[in-house]
């Protein structure tokens, strides 16, 4: 387990950086473009496609984020649950997550392989668009191997937790 949750630490944080760096691009891209429009009445032709292009970096960084906890969550509730309880929701709610994510996965693959076989490009630039819908396809592969890794480090923690409960009781007796 430790060895397949390395190397999804390794490759989320790749995809990570690579998102980092591709909404940076979109950032400076944005400024750049409006710079050039405003000063020298000459924006950047197709800046907008490229930007859109660039938000690809949001999904990659799905599967770091998710890794490492670093989503939106909203834990008053589930905090103040008992243990057992709180651990089967968490089960139920990440099944359901990896479900739409895989879904979202093979749709995403689907499209790719279609708009490959259509020749869709991005309607200024020409640039074809199947790269950019297997980087979100990726992406999202991401997400399902964090949550993946998610479900086994709650599980192996719920084990340890009842381990040690047991363990107590045991020295009470």
């Amino acid at each position: 387990m430790r060895v397949l949750e390395k190397i999804t630490r390794r490759s989320t944080d790749v995809l990570g950086w690579i998102a980092g760096v591709m909404i940076l691009g979109m950032m400076l891209l944005a400024v750049l473009d409006v710079v050039l429009r405003v000063l020298f009445f000459a924006p950047i032709i197709g800046a907008t496609e490229i930007i859109q292009i660039l938000n690809v970096g949001i999904v990659l960084a799905l599967g770091a984020g998710t890794v490492k906890n670093q989503h939106v969550t909203v834990d008053f509730v589930m905090d103040k649950a008992p243990k057992v309880p709180r651990f089967y929701i968490q089960l139920a709610v990440d099944v359901v997550n990896m479900a739409i994510l895989v879904l979202m996965a093979a749709c995403s693959f689907w499209f790719m392989k279609k708009s490959q076989a259509q020749g869709y490009t991005y309607s200024l630039l020409r640039i074809p668009e199947w790269p950019f819908v297997g980087l979100i396809a990726i992406g999202l592969l991401g997400g399902v191997i964090g949550v993946i890794c998610n479900m086994f480090r709650q599980f192996l923690e719920f084990k340890a937790e009842k381990a040690v409960e047991k363990s107590r009781e045991e020295t009470e007796q």
